[in-house]
């Protein structure tokens, strides 16, 4: 799976999870919420956010908030980089908004 994350192209891996339901919610949680986007403007990405900061930030609870992340880290999507603190990673950047690969995601989730 890691071989996989680090060669494969972020637009292919995202068409192959566009079939399960799971991965579609947690990944366009991060998308359609900003998260990614704020994720990027941190002052040091490469340290994370806390997501007891993202929760309050979004308005989310942070207990539901967590294992969709943790969803997200397994899948090669974000990285925890201490326990509860994610950042981003190669594949997700694709997504920060101004970017190709964010409108051709969101122009393939509403056709298809």
């Amino acid at each position: 799976g890691e071989l996989k994350n680090l060669i494969q192209p972020p637009l292919d891996k995202r068409m192959d999870e566009k079939h399960s339901a799971y991965d579609v919610a947690c990944i366009d949680t991060l998308i359609k919420t900003s998260i990614i986007g704020y994720l990027s403007e941190v002052s040091n990405p490469s340290e994370g956010v806390l997501a007891a900061e993202l929760a309050s930030t979004f308005e989310f609870d942070s207990q539901q908030l967590v294992p969709i992340l943790r969803f997200c880290a397994a899948n090669g999507w974000v990285r925890e980089t201490q326990d509860s603190s994610f950042a981003l990673n190669r594949c997700s950047r694709t997504f920060i908004k101004g970017h190709a690969g964010r409108r051709l995601n969101l122009w393939y989730v509403f056709t298809a």
